[in-house]
């Protein structure tokens, strides 16, 4: 896996670990068709020994840092994620429920307000046992945080999701890195003709000026569907230029903050999916004695409302006007071994602009954050072939280093790349790997007693189906190479097979690992991969992603005694296998019947015969990894 390491946290936060509490400022360049907004990101250094519990009220120093950085970075400093040396390694854990809440009733309140829940005068909208802000409550004062009813909870008392409003903005709009900062400057045209684009609650048209993401065309397409889509999409950037305006006639002591308030792009009832944690607050409910409760939502996963359209059309000029394109706006699929890239480097990212003469790399990510994406069909027309080919800038066989930033022309940014991230959604699973999904909640269960805790990790690819997540193979890296890590035959073309990354948790922070992959289509079972590092610590994702790497090459799990085709793959085998213990497990007869029956028959995994198999595949894994424990402390003694 590609890993971006971000320059200006790298050098000020060097190797300790910095929590993400909040976005503050929103800086407006004097003119947005040159750059770009920037905003200030708050940090807060946590303790080593707090990394697996990051939120707790003691698992923070008295450090903090205020970065000021290009508004793109809006989609990578999530609330909440940790970062170490400049690169994200800790994200906040997804909830286990669907909380169902009603936008028509949120409360944009500043952090500094007080808030009513029920009724009852709430002094802190952020319970300490859920987020301690520390130093950096008084920096993040002025920011706003949404308050919405949980609706469907079965509490006794009122339960309320509190998000913070960089977060709504982020996931509805920040969609992608170029669209969470044109935005904020309402320069989304850059993207789309409007005039050439056509409005209709049912059949939107989208008239794109070049390549155009599906999250992003669905972003455009939901705006051009409903007037009040539309208003919430340039929704912060009206905010931020009303109140600067109004700044102007106000002596510099009465100016008021410039920061984030997003509007949801639609009025009504939705179900989310959340990473957060959850807490109670000081005051006490009148009703039933007891105390208000309330989740902090850091991040979103997962929206379930509908879309008004069903037969949305993406148009496009065949050839995109012949005017060279302004601050290299487009990214393009750049091979990265011809900029000198390997799989596992880490791409320095600095905060300056890139040069417009070179090709902006674009990285794509997979989540599923929209349910409506997953059925819905476009239409494509290309039409009116408009002048010549358009200018295309030129790869850079050795660049000179790599920006968010928007290109230009100056010495500044000679020799920058820019790069250009998106999200891509899931195609879904072609062989459901549900079945091993249900499997980790009954070794959950199976396990309470010995006090094992267990949880699902990614890379920076993240499906969020339900209460576990799941990851897959690096497509960036792997693309144009290999071809047995991809699913064919899918709907949207070819993808990377899903992967699930299991970690446990034994007691006293010594951690086991799991893993198992996606099958393709009447492709035989493979075994689960139980793996640790000496030391039973806690396996960092560069390890797992030279894992993905050497399946990719194997088609098939690893172990020491692969062979290996050529130098460079055994010499990274062999530094994999000196700090990682790996054991294959093969599957048990009944799921290798349930395989074979599924690939055959598209067997239901939820008809009555099959309900048993999870808690017994649950039971033999364990029993496996108790065997694997036996094994390493035999040989340790």
């Amino acid at each position: 896996m590609l890993r971006k390491t971000f320059s200006k946290l790298r050098d000020r936060g060097g190797s300790s670990i910095w929590r993400v509490d909040g976005i503050r400022e929103v800086y407006l360049p004097p003119d947005p068709t040159k750059s770009r907004a920037r905003v200030k990101a708050c940090f807060s250094e946590v303790y080593d020994h707090a990394r697996e519990n990051p939120y707790h009220p003691d698992s923070t120093t008295k450090r903090t840092l205020l970065l000021n950085v290009h508004s793109a970075a809006l989609v990578h400093f999530r609330v909440g994620s940790l970062w170490k040396n400049g690169e994200l390694f800790f994200d906040p854990q997804p909830l286990p429920d669907y909380f169902e809440v009603d936008t028509r009733e949120a409360k944009f309140v500043r952090l500094s307000s007080p808030i009513s829940m029920d009724g009852v005068e709430v002094e802190r909208s952020i319970p300490y046992s859920c987020f301690r802000l520390g130093k950096n409550w008084h920096k993040l004062s002025d920011t706003y945080y949404v308050h919405l009813k949980v609706l469907n909870s079965n509490n006794r008392t009122p339960l309320y999701i509190t998000l913070p409003a960089s977060e709504v903005y982020r996931f509805y709009v920040g969609v992608s890195e170029r669209f969470a900062s044109a935005a904020l400057t309402r320069t989304l045209h850059e993207y789309f003709d409007k005039g050439k684009s056509v409005s209709s609650s049912t059949s939107p048209l989208l008239h794109v000026n070049g390549p155009i993401s599906k999250y992003e065309s669905f972003t455009l397409l939901r705006a051009l569907s409903s007037e009040y889509a539309l208003s919430s999409l340039y929704a912060a950037h009206q905010h931020l230029s009303q109140t600067s305006e109004n700044n102007k006639l106000r002596r510099k002591e009465d100016q008021e903050p410039l920061v984030l308030i997003p509007k949801f792009p639609f009025a009504g009832r939705t179900k989310l999916r959340v990473a957060g944690t959850s807490g109670y607050h000081q005051e006490i409910d009148p009703v039933t004695g007891q105390r208000i409760q309330s989740i902090f939502a850091m991040q979103i996963l997962h929206c379930t409302h509908p879309t008004t359209f069903f037969d949305p059309t993406i148009q496009k000029d065949e050839v995109i006007s012949n005017k060279r394109p302004g601050r290299g706006i487009y990214g393009s699929s750049v091979d990265l071994e011809e900029l000198g890239i390997q799989d596992g480097d880490a791409i320095l990212i600095e905060d300056g602009p890139a040069d417009a003469n070179i090709r902006r790399i674009s990285m794509r990510t997979i989540s599923n954050r929209f349910l409506a994406l997953k059925h819905l069909k476009y239409n494509y027309q290309n039409i009116n072939k408009i002048g010549k080919k358009s200018f295309m800038p030129k790869s850079e066989a050795d660049p000179e280093g790599f920006t968010l930033g928007d290109g230009n022309y100056s010495s500044e940014s000679e020799g920058k790349t820019g790069v250009s991230g998106h999200e891509h959604p899931d195609e879904g699973s072609s062989r459901d790997i549900s079945l091993f999904i249900k499997t980790i909640k009954e070794i959950q269960l199976f396990t309470k007693s010995r006090g094992w805790s267990i949880t699902t990790r990614t890379l920076e690819e993240k499906i969020t189906p339900g209460e576990y997540n799941f990851t897959s193979f690096p497509e960036k890296e792997l693309a144009g190479k290999l071809s047995w890590y991809k699913i064919k035959h899918e709907p949207g073309g070819p993808r990377s097979r899903h992967v699930v990354w299991v970690e446990i948790n034994l007691q006293d922070n010594y951690y086991i690992y799991l893993s198992e992959l996606e099958l393709r289509p009447k492709e035989g079972g493979h075994s689960t991969a139980i793996m640790q590092t000496l030391d039973f610590s806690k396996m960092e994702n560069s390890t797992f992603s030279k894992f993905l790497k050497l399946t990719a090459i194997n088609n098939r799990w690893p172990d020491e005694s692969t062979y290996w085709s050529n130098a460079k793959d055994t010499n990274a085998a062999a530094k994999f296998f000196d700090e990682i213990f790996l054991r294959k497990v093969n599957h048990p007869p009944f799921i290798k019947k349930f395989q074979k029956e599924d690939a055959q028959n598209d067997k239901i995994l939820n008809s009555t015969e099959n309900e048993s198999l999870p808690s017994k595949w649950a039971e033999y894994i364990v029993e496996q990894i108790d065997n694997f424990i036996n094994y390493q402390s035999t040989n340790a003694l």
